[in-house]
C-alpha cells in the first residue's frame, strides 16, 4: 500500500511540474523571467500538499539510521510516478506546445553531456535549498519567497530539471535514444546534486556544533 501511496503521490506531483513547464513554453518567447516565476508554482504546490517529487525526496535519501534501503524504494517509485504523470501531461498537451518544445528539446539535445551533467548537478543543488528552506523557516512569506526564488534561478541559469525535461520532450515527441540518454543523465545529475549538497550541509551543521 505504501508504495502505491507514493506512485499516486508522485504521479500528482508529475503532472505540477508539468502545469508549470506548460505556463513557462507559453511565455519562453514571450518574457522569460515572468515564465520562470510562474514555473516555481509546480514545486510549490508539491511542497504545500507534500507530494513527492524525485528531486526533492533524493537529497534525504542517505541517513544515518539504516533504513536507506527503504527510501531508495520510495525515490525510484517517485521517479517512476512522476515520469507518468509529467509524461502523460506532455503527451496530453503536445498538440498545443509542440512547435514550442521540438526547438528547446533540439537544443538541450546539442549540449554536451558533461554539460548536461553539470547543469543538473546544481540544479538539484537548488531543489534541495528550496525544499529544506520550506521545511526549516517558519515564516510563511520567507519560504515561498525562496521556493520562487530558486526556481526562477535554475531555470533562467538553464539548469536541467529531470522531470521537468521529460515533460519537454514527451510534449515534443521527443523518444529516440538520444533523447533518453539525455534524461538519464539529468537525473544523474540531480541525484548527485542533492545528495551532495544535502550531505556537505549536515558535515558544516555537524562541525559548527563540535565548535560552539
Amino acid at each position: 500500500m505504501r508504495v502505491l501511496r507514493v506512485l499516486v503521490s508522485s504521479f500528482l506531483a508529475g503532472i505540477m511540474i508539468a502545469i508549470g513547464g506548460s505556463v513557462f513554453l507559453s511565455l519562453v518567447s514571450i518574457n522569460k523571467v515572468a515564465g520562470a516565476l510562474l514555473f516555481s508554482v509546480g514545486l510549490f504546490s508539491i511542497l504545500m500538499f507534500r507530494l513527492h517529487l524525485y528531486t526533492g525526496k533524493i537529497c534525504y535519501v542517505v541517513s544515518g539510521d539504516g533504513k536507506w534501503q527503504n527510501r531508495v524504494i520510495e525515490v525510484l517509485a517517485t521517479l517512476v510516478g512522476n515520469t507518468l504523470g509529467a509524461g502523460m501531461t506532455g503527451l496530453l498537451l503536445s498538440e498545443k506546445f509542440m512547435t514550442v518544445a521540438e526547438p528547446l528539446v533540439k537544443g538541450k539535445l546539442e549540449i554536451s553531456l558533461g554539460y548536461v551533467f553539470v547543469y543538473a548537478l546544481f540544479c538539484g543543488i537548488l531543489i534541495y535549498v528550496a525544499v529544506e528552506a520550506f521545511r526549516s523557516v517558519k515564516e510563511g512569506a520567507l519560504k515561498s519567497t525562496i521556493v520562487f526564488l530558486c526556481v526562477s534561478v535554475f531555470i533562467l541559469s538553464g539548469f536541467e530539471h529531470s522531470i521537468a525535461d521529460i515533460f519537454y520532450f514527451f510534449a515534443a515527441r521527443s523518444f529516440d535514444l538520444p533523447s533518453i540518454l539525455f534524461l538519464l543523465v539529468v537525473v544523474l545529475g540531480n541525484t548527485a546534486g542533492g545528495i551532495l549538497f544535502r550531505e556537505l550541509h549536515r558535515l558544516y551543521n555537524y562541525l559548527a556544533e563540535k565548535d560552539a
